[in-house]
């Protein structure tokens, strides 16, 4: 295998005596025990020794060296030679200096080079086509690596990194109480101090717009954009005629009435979800029992959008209210954190890293040098993946967490969430579960 991959071009084929013949072995194989185990000896050397010229200097980069699946990647094989099998993060930089594509390792060597060694998606040969060095960070463990992986990003913009551009398509779900009767819209940009009710950011407007429409099936808010005046409309708008939703802008409804159902959506989208919940489950059930699966999987798809809204907003409300947080986790370091976001973090091995004086995280990317998110405002577009982030690493690992410090309080009295996605946990993305 080794032959194939290396000198495939070189020799009408790669049999131990056609090799042997072109290396100029001392030994020539003749099919007996001892002398073709010296040919295959000396043929392996010489193998080593063109692997080498290639960056393989290790055991397993030998393993994984016939897998390569073409020359061009094979020949810049060596730019993995300098990586430390550490965690952290590396940049594929393209001639003039780049960046093209910044991502996490627990393995920085290990996790380099299996760009080379089996994954053929297209972007993936067109990147190493394109990359000229490949540079990297060590970090103190696997939530600094994500941490700073999630920065360089955002601060970057490396063109194959799909997340580079789809934080900026990230919505907010917003109930308009500054409005005499509110209504849910969906907005890419917070307007601080204005009174609202912000659910977000989402994934994108399309996630915020399928939350709203679980709200909207249960409550019969307002749907229409035109605000209410003096002048009455002549006539409902068209929810309001089928009966989905109310219409204060023709008079049929008063203020004070109205005013229960957004106290319902305010309850249901903070300490009481069952008052959006409950009627959409009975709902799902009620057209499952009546064969009618097709009505039951859109009131579920609408189910799992709002739940994980919730459960993604709880998190990270839960993770800024805490305040500065030290947490230490055996066999893996610790962190602190303040309000949702990493500040330093150390390995496990760091003697006394207890206190809470862990290493910077390196670039000065440090959250201390940006601007911090208004107390009790909506967590900002761009500190979205990052919070997750935090919050994702603390949850997987809540069994184990020592927590040493917290300014704030971590605990919550808020019922339990039912899950209703019908996706599998590996296709979920944990900043958006």
């Amino acid at each position: 295998a080794l032959a194939r991959r290396l000198v495939r071009d070189e020799v009408r084929d790669c049999r131990l005596g056609t090799l042997a013949e072109r290396f100029h072995t001392a030994v020539r194989p003749n099919h007996r025990a001892f002398d073709d185990a010296m040919a295959t000896a000396e043929v392996l050397h010489h193998l080593l020794e063109r692997a080498g010229s290639l960056g393989v200097l290790a055991l397993d980069d030998l393993i994984d060296l016939p897998t390569v699946k073409g020359h061009p990647q094979l020949s810049k094989l060596r730019l993995v030679q300098h990586l430390p099998r550490r965690p952290g993060v590396y940049l594929f930089r393209d001639r003039g200096g780049r960046t093209l594509y910044v991502g996490k390792a627990l393995d920085l060597r290990r996790r380099v080079r299996s760009y080379f060694t089996g994954d053929e998606r297209r972007k993936v040969s067109q990147l190493l086509r394109e990359t000229e060095t490949i540079d990297h960070i060590v970090c103190s463990g696997e939530l600094e690596a994500a941490v700073l992986e999630v920065r360089l990003i955002h601060d970057l913009m490396p063109r194959f990194n799909r997340q580079a551009k789809v934080w900026k398509k990230y919505a907010y779900l917003k109930l308009t109480l500054d409005e005499r009767f509110p209504r849910l819209s969906v907005v890419r940009v917070v307007k601080p101090g204005d009174g609202c009710l912000y659910l977000g950011p989402l994934s994108s407007a399309k996630a915020a717009r399928l939350v709203a429409e679980a709200i909207e099936s249960v409550v019969p808010i307002r749907r229409c954009t035109q605000k209410p005046g003096r002048v009455l409309r002549a006539a409902p708008c068209a929810p309001a005629q089928l009966g989905v939703s109310s219409c204060p802008c023709a008079g049929d409804i008063s203020e004070a009435g109205y005013r229960t159902f957004v106290d319902q959506v305010v309850a249901g989208l903070g300490p009481e979800p069952r008052l959006l919940l409950g009627p959409l489950d009975a709902k799902m059930r009620a057209l499952a029992e009546a064969g009618r699966y097709e009505e039951a999987a859109d009131v579920r798809d609408r189910l799992a959008a709002l739940t994980r809204a919730l459960g993604r907003q709880r998190r990270i409300d839960a993770l800024r209210r805490a305040g500065r947080i030290v947490v230490e986790i055996d066999g893996e370091g610790g962190a602190v954190v303040e309000h949702g976001r990493l500040v330093s973090a150390w390995p496990a091995t760091t003697a006394g890293a207890g206190d809470g004086a862990g290493p910077a995280l390196p670039l000065d990317f440090a959250p201390a040098a940006r601007t911090p998110p208004e107390a009790g405002a909506p967590l900002p577009r761009d500190l979205a993946d990052e919070v997750g982030t935090v919050a994702a690493w603390l949850e997987a690992r809540a069994g184990r967490v020592r927590l040493i410090e917290c300014s704030g309080d971590l605990a919550s009295s808020l019922p339990r969430l039912p899950r209703y996605d019908p996706r599998p946990a590996s296709r979920r993305d944990p900043t958006f579960v």
